[in-house]
């Protein structure tokens, strides 16, 4: 647990070593990098397929209206 106040309180464990002081803070440090730069990876994947879906979803109701006026004037 990392202790905001006091860093050389701090524990952390990992594959059941544990590790207590500042090395625990340091590793809870590295840690949290590491999850804040996939949470920020998965962030930015998201929202590219928002903007790649809005930016595309008129061209596909355009194209469906065309195709479809472009059939129903060839069964006339």
């Amino acid at each position: 647990m990392f202790n905001l106040l006091l860093p050389q309180y701090s524990t952390f464990e990992f594959s059941g070593v544990r590790r207590h002081g500042k090395k625990a803070a340091q590793l809870q440090v590295i840690y949290m990098l590491i999850m804040a730069a996939v949470f920020l990876v998965a962030v930015i994947a998201r929202a590219s397929v928002f903007v790649f879906w809005l930016a595309i979803l008129p061209v596909l109701v355009v194209w469906d209206i065309l195709v479809g006026l472009v059939l129903g004037l060839r069964l006339q």
